[in-house]
């Protein structure tokens, strides 16, 4: 089973780990471009579980349908998971998703 990580826009993102750096790094000149430099180490290096995997919502094909995208456009399979991360400013919401067969979204996970 694979678990695909499905992160908020790209912009969104930034903001908030440029806010990370300010909180816990204040003084040091780190914005919005050393957020990006991060997510490309996290997002270009395999992760310890090689069955992990970190998109951008900019990246998904943009059917509307998540999981026809990450079957689409990444492999997802039958009895994959998916964890949608959405992030208003403020607050997080994580959405789990479950990938059935032929890439139908199924009710429960596990």
């Amino acid at each position: 089973m694979a678990r695909f990580y499905v992160l908020p826009p790209l912009e969104h993102v930034e903001l908030a780990l440029s806010r990370f750096f300010a909180d816990w790094l204040p003084g040091l000149p780190l914005g919005p471009a050393a957020a990006r430099r991060m997510l490309e180490v996290l997002v270009g290096e395999p992760a310890d579980d090689s069955a992990a995997f970190i998109v951008h919502r900019d990246h998904l094909p943009g059917s509307g349908n998540l999981i026809a995208d990450l079957t689409q456009g990444f492999g997802a399979e039958d009895g994959d998971e998916a964890i949608e991360i959405a992030w208003d400013g403020r607050r997080t919401e994580l959405k789990r998703h479950c990938v059935g067969a032929l890439g139908i979204p199924e009710e429960r996970c596990g």
